[in-house]
């Protein structure tokens, strides 16, 4: 009697365990058939990216993208409660850039450069800094990011009609990298460095419901159970529920010695006078971490104590020292963040609206004053 229950149970469990093997792919191909990779994305980024290296821009062209989304950290730490859900529009030109569709003989005095934060990730079109800015001054900005500052010197289509301001930008933990090395690769005789992407491509993913629902209630039940988080979420603000990245802490406070200030000098002034050569002014313009200016919401052993100035206005000293072009949004939004202005997403690591128009602002006002765009024909609108 006790063999034959038993041989029931083996065959009951491999009944079970066969249906449970076979439901995963069905499941998954389910989702495949009646879903979209949009409802398994938490923001345009994974949707509109392209994984072709040869592909024209960094996103797929002549796409939208018109849909609700939620945090970069949101989406690592995974835990309901800590998303911020909020709307997002996407649209690419026919080069696969962040910009309004407009024909090919469209003149554009100010181009945009930079990481994920010019791109305008978890922001919508009329959101970016090269939309703010445009608004500001006035004139026709396109946004090139997130492609380097090599790729769009070399790009066939301004060679011929180049703009007269480039803004470069990088994100303050990303400025020494050891990865894509904007700086240490740009060369100290006149020419170009061997380009390489700011963002490498990924190889496109299917939807997989099976794993959107495991990695959900996994996060989602070692949360509740032991309050552990992911690695890369370095503080969870209890005031305020914001979240911050652990790489961002770790740059808090290293000294600018640290940072390969050395380094980063050197690249900015070579890039500043090869594109002099090209009679184009080159106008840097570094983004605080958002761990930097909100520093006073991480606990206190996490920050050491910074003693020495900190390393963004080492950087813009030095710059403004030797005749670089530079902004300094460091200062001002410190200042802005201690008057409790909230210039990044809760659960994200890049600039809100309120950065970006804080930004477009202080921008604005550095060209105006700086006479950066004098040329006859390109009228700035006066400074509100």
């Amino acid at each position: 009697m006790d063999n034959v229950l038993r041989r029931h149970a083996n065959t009951a469990f491999l009944w079970i365990a066969g249906l449970l093997w076979l439901a995963v792919p069905a499941i998954d191909m389910l989702g495949r058939l009646c879903l979209d990779k949009g409802d398994f994305a938490f923001r345009a980024w994974e949707i509109m990216a392209t994984p072709e290296p040869d592909a024209p821009g960094p996103f797929k062209v002549s796409a939208t993208f018109d849909k609700t989304i939620y945090g970069d950290l949101a989406n690592l730490l995974n835990v309901r409660k800590f998303r911020r859900i909020r709307h997002q529009h996407f649209q690419t030109d026919a080069y696969g850039f962040r910009n309004p569709a407009a024909p090919d003989t469209t003149y554009y005095p100010i181009v945009t450069i930079g990481d994920s934060d010019m791109a305008g990730s978890s922001l919508s079109d009329h959101e970016t800094f090269s939309a703010r800015l445009a608004e500001r001054l006035g004139v026709r900005i396109y946004n090139y990011a997130p492609r380097s500052l090599a790729a769009f010197l070399a790009d066939p289509r301004f060679k011929a009609r180049p703009p007269r301001l480039i803004i470069w930008e990088h994100v303050e933990r990303t400025i020494f990298s050891t990865v894509f090395r904007p700086y240490a690769d740009w060369p100290d005789d006149s020419s170009l460095p061997s380009d390489m992407p700011l963002l490498p491509p990924s190889p496109p993913s299917e939807p997989r419901l099976s794993t959107y629902w495991s990695r959900a209630v996994f996060h989602e039940l070692r949360w509740r159970l032991t309050g552990l988080r992911p690695p890369d979420i370095g503080h969870i603000d209890p005031a305020s529920g914001m979240l911050f990245y652990a790489p961002g802490i770790q740059m808090v406070s290293l000294t600018a010695r640290q940072r390969g200030l050395s380094t980063v000098l050197k690249g900015i002034r070579n890039a500043h006078r090869y594109c002099r050569q090209q009679g184009i002014t080159l106008l840097y313009l570094p983004l605080p971490d958002k761990e930097n200016i909100y520093r006073f919401r991480l606990p206190a052993q996490r920050v050491n104590p910074q003693d020495q100035q900190p390393f963004l206005q080492i950087l813009h000293a030095e710059l403004v020292a030797q005749g670089i072009p530079a902004i300094d949004l460091y200062t001002p939004f410190r200042d802005l963040a201690a008057q409790g202005e909230l210039l990044y997403f809760p659960d994200d690591t890049h600039w809100n609206a309120q950065g970006v128009a804080a930004a477009a602002d202080i921008a604005a006002r550095y060209i105006r004053e700086q006479s950066l765009l004098p040329e006859s024909g390109i009228t700035l609108q006066p400074t509100p």
